[in-house]
């Protein structure tokens, strides 16, 4: 696909049907979905292209520099089950997965260790996982029929309400009162607010609004 074949379509979002693959009898049918981005992000996205270049000891093609100009998906989901603009919201949602892991790693530290031996490395990163899953239990049963809330705040108001999940856990008071106490102090907490600009991706895909094409 050439940044000049699609600068001369003139949609705003552009679906084009391909054919992926050098063997014709391996070839597999899908779309291209291309949407134009601002002169700003298309500069980022070359800089940082050419850095990744220069670090890595080789040279982008320009080619590879003038597609920076667009957002690009490629997919096998037909138009009547997925079209452009909900591939566009979709691929914006996948951002969410990606900041799970963020939690974990930034709150959880299960990427680092504090032992060089194997099997203690191991018994650590398991003991954080575990942390990991009761604070994403918690966060469920405390908040989740919020749509709109930061998560990262929603990790650090439940870290100062550990004492009172450890009480729980450990049956000195009924773990269902200690989660009512929680789900209260969370409560109202957090919330991403609703922004004219640059809406949030909850409200993107709850309000029905492709604001990514605006």
């Amino acid at each position: 696909m050439r940044a000049s074949h699609l600068s001369a379509l003139t949609d705003t979002v552009i679906d084009l049907s391909v054919r992926l693959g050098s063997i014709r009898s391996l070839w597999l049918n899908a779309r291209i979905i291309a949407l134009p981005v601002s002169d700003e992000v298309a500069q980022k996205r070359r800089e940082h292209l050419l850095d990744k270049a220069k670090k890595q000891g080789h040279v982008f093609s320009s080619h590879a520099l003038a597609l920076a100009r667009w957002t690009l998906i490629v997919t096998n989901a037909p138009v009547e089950r997925l079209s452009a603009e909900e591939a566009l919201l979709l691929f914006r949602a996948r951002w969410q997965v990606e900041l799970l892991f963020k939690l974990w790693k930034s709150h959880g530290h299960v990427d680092e260790w504090t032992s060089r031996l194997p099997d203690h490395i191991l018994c650590e990163f398991y003991a954080k996982l575990i942390a990991m899953l009761v604070e994403h239990w918690v966060l469920l049963e405390s908040c989740w029929d919020d749509p709109h809330r930061n998560w990262m705040l929603c990790a650090d108001l439940l870290r100062d309400q550990l004492p009172l999940l450890i009480l729980g856990i450990r049956g000195y008071i009924p773990l269902s009162q200690a989660l009512a106490c929680i789900r209260e102090a969370l409560l109202g907490s957090a919330s991403i607010p609703a922004r004219s600009t640059r809406p949030s991706t909850s409200h993107q895909l709850l309000d029905g609004v492709y604001w990514g094409l605006t």
